[in-house]
């Protein structure tokens, strides 16, 4: 037995990683309780990250406990309004024909009816001149343009105007008048269309002018010209500008005034609920500490963690207990550690009653040595060619397990309890047999005791005549 290659064992000693790894997973029931005790530190983690649910400001206006200061209401009421005709003047220009017609092309249809009825003449002008406000024809006239809007946007694209004895009527001024010019017209931007409108007043006035034909001193009522032209129309022109410029009036001011509050959420909540009428339907009512919901993606990522911490602590224990365990840990260890024959190989482990357990044991059996039976290891003792020998390293477990070797024929051999080193008589015994055979017990023997039995065994000039590896 070289120094150089004890001294190669203590600072080069080689880790066998298959071995390690089984002996991780031989801790499998660590091994859950590890992950289990991550899956709950994980989960307290949640728990103690989970922050208390602040009342929001719509909460407090609701409950009562907060209320804008005067001067502010006051900003809040003005805003408002302005935002509300807003609303109505950008709806205007939205929905209005007149606001989306091209000013420069519209088709403008007119006709003119010519009416003499004596002292009936100016109050049959008004008459006729109100037909423009008939709901059935204002109806009418929805239908034939086609589209579902207010009536008040079909009222405007009409007109009417009516001259007695060459001036305006004057409704201030009560005199008698003896006839009188009617004129319609009606403004759309498609000429089919502006037509289809234009006819349809001309069978409303001259029905109505037969019904009243009956009851006045109609003396004459003729239409007198109709046409429709198309042209860049200067007043609808400027009804453009000024819807316009009216929204951006409103929109400037209601703006200007929500942004005095508007950075205070407080303020916002209470201006939103009260002013704006605010549907508040989906605000719950606030719980004194309450905490807000974890959500499921947190929660896992957080038993995640935990799981990892946690095995790293249980698989960084086992790896340390592992490198400090100095016994000898497999048998391919102790060959090459050792220049001493390796007698045989054997396994007296009972069968595995956890199907876990079994089915790690038929893993670890691929990677390492085949063991070997008693009969095995009495032909290679009987192989030596000796009378008497110490087996030392036995324990109260291995010798009830080689008890037949004991028993053999040829060869007497006396156990050891412990190893020569340890026991002066057994020494003294040892030095009149043939030489010695030590026991060594996988996960028990450690090395230091192996190590000074071999240098007793050289000092009292005592032969090794191999190792018997043993796995209990």
């Amino acid at each position: 037995m070289s120094g150089s290659k004890d001294c190669l064992y203590e600072t080069e000693r080689e880790i066998n990683l298959i071995d390690m790894v089984f002996y991780l997973f031989r801790h499998w029931r660590s091994l859950t309780a590890a992950v289990l005790t991550g899956v709950l530190l994980g989960g307290g983690i949640c728990v103690f990250k989970a922050e208390v649910v602040e009342m929001t400001p719509e909460q407090a206006v609701l409950a009562g406990t907060y209320e804008a200061p005067p001067e502010t209401q006051i900003r809040m009421s003005q805003g408002s309004l302005y935002r509300r005709l807003y609303e109505k003047q950008a709806e205007y220009l939205r929905e209005s024909f007149i606001m989306q017609m091209d000013a420069n092309r519209v088709y403008t249809g007119t006709v003119e009816y010519y009416l003499s009825a004596g002292n009936d003449t100016r109050l049959l002008s008004e008459k006729l001149k109100n037909i423009l406000n008939d709901h059935e024809l204002i109806l009418e006239l929805r239908d034939i343009i086609g589209v579902e809007k207010e009536l008040q946007y079909i009222q405007e694209l009409l007109g009417c105007e009516v001259v007695v004895n060459g001036s305006a009527v004057d409704e201030e001024v009560q005199e008698t008048h003896k006839d009188a010019v009617i004129t319609y017209k009606a403004y759309f931007g498609d000429e089919n269309v502006c037509n289809a409108i234009l006819q349809a007043i001309e069978r409303r006035v001259e029905f109505l002018a037969d019904e009243y034909q009956a009851d006045y001193n109609i003396s004459r009522f003729e239409k007198i010209d109709d046409g429709i032209e198309l042209t860049a129309d200067q007043n609808i022109r400027s009804l453009q500008k000024t819807g316009i410029d009216s929204a951006n009036t409103y929109i400037t001011n209601y703006v200007r005034l929500e942004n005095e509050f508007n950075a205070n959420l407080w303020d916002l909540a209470y201006y939103n609920i009260f002013y704006l009428e605010m549907d508040t339907t989906g605000i719950e009512d606030y719980n004194v500490g309450s905490k807000v919901p974890v959500s499921l993606k947190s929660i896992l990522k957080w038993m995640m963690i935990g799981i990892v911490l946690t095995l790293g602590v249980w698989g960084g224990c086992l790896v340390l207990k592992y490198l400090l365990n100095k016994s000898v840990k497999t048998t391919e260890e102790l060959k090459e550690m050792y220049e001493i024959p390796l007698l045989a190989n054997i396994t007296f482990s009972e069968p595995e009653k956890n199907r876990i357990d079994r089915m790690l044991k038929a893993w670890l059996m691929r990677y390492s040595m085949n063991t070997d039976s008693l009969d095995y290891v009495k032909i290679m003792i009987e192989s030596l060619g000796i009378k008497k020998a110490a087996i030392s390293g036995v324990s109260g477990n291995t010798e009830k397990q080689l008890g037949e070797l004991f028993e053999m024929k040829g060869v007497e051999l006396n156990p050891v309890n412990g190893f020569l080193h340890q026991d002066s008589e057994s020494l003294r015994m040892a030095l009149d047999l043939d030489g010695e055979i030590l026991v060594v017990e996988k996960g028990k023997t450690l090395h230091q005791e192996i190590k000074r039995e071999l240098d007793v065994c050289r000092i009292q000039n005592i032969k090794v005549l191999g190792f018997i590896a043993v796995e209990v």
